[in-house]
């Protein structure tokens, strides 16, 4: 697995904060995790990273994040499952299982893409609830 985040450019500044999240997993197409516009839900698709250039407001750029991220640890390993992470009956997150005690968080909570070890204050204090997807094999 390798994971690719497109991020904020501005006069030569990086903004941190993923904009777009994709997981490539081997012999599969990439998986893009990205926040819906309400600031609140998670969504899933099939798009492939592109950069694209704003004008006079920069541009967003697209680059390998796998070692900058919590998913760091579980770089080559199986995906053996998922769930889906609910809050106030909306998928706000993603939770995933590689066969290690630590199981990663792709959460978007206000407009913001957080990957995350476990539930924390950055999360914030919603109540969550996780549903099993289904179980899954790909490396």
């Amino acid at each position: 697995m390798k994971v690719a985040a497109s991020v904020h450019l501005f006069e030569g500044k990086v903004d941190d904060a993923p904009i777009d999240l994709w997981l490539f997993f081997e012999g599969m197409p990439p998986l893009r995790v990205y926040g819906e516009s309400d600031g609140w839900r998670l969504s899933v698709d099939r798009r492939s990273p592109e950069p694209f250039d704003m004008d006079e407001s920069g541009e967003v750029v697209v680059g390998d994040v796998s070692a900058k991220t919590p998913l760091e640890a579980v770089i080559g390993k199986n995906l053996g499952g998922a769930w889906l992470v609910k809050s106030s009956g909306d998928a706000v997150g993603v939770r995933l299982d590689f066969g290690l005690p630590a199981k990663p968080l792709i959460l978007n909570l206000d407009d913001e893409l957080l990957i995350l070890d476990e539930y924390s204050a950055e999360a914030g204090s919603e109540e969550f609830t996780e549903i099993r997807v289904r179980s899954v094999a790909v490396k």
